[in-house]
């Protein structure tokens, strides 16, 4: 669960995360449950973590375009007609 909050904190701080810079830092704690290196030497993130991250923060999706997570389309308040955003609300990516 640890890894799952470390991945939110960090898409809620940088509007997305890369998926190889989630795997690449969770590397580095040697737990195949957490990242591995795949058969074409590709870091991973575990199917545990994965798991998780999509069962607690379901506002939070996966662009496969970017190989990124970020905030759900749907979940982004755009600015009102006077540029301010809605307290509590997050920019768009």
């Amino acid at each position: 669960m640890d890894a799952a909050l470390w991945m939110r904190e960090q898409i809620l701080e940088k509007s997305k995360l890369r998926q190889r810079d989630a795997a690449e830092f969770l590397l580095q704690f040697e737990d195949r449950r957490l990242a591995y290196v795949n058969d074409t030497d590709s870091p991973c993130v575990g199917r545990h973590v994965l798991k998780r991250f999509r069962r607690s923060f379901p506002d939070l999706g996966y662009d496969r375009r970017t190989k990124s997570w970020r905030l759900r389309a749907d979940q982004i308040v755009p600015p009102t007609s006077d540029g301010v955003r809605p307290s509590g609300s997050r920019a768009a990516v």
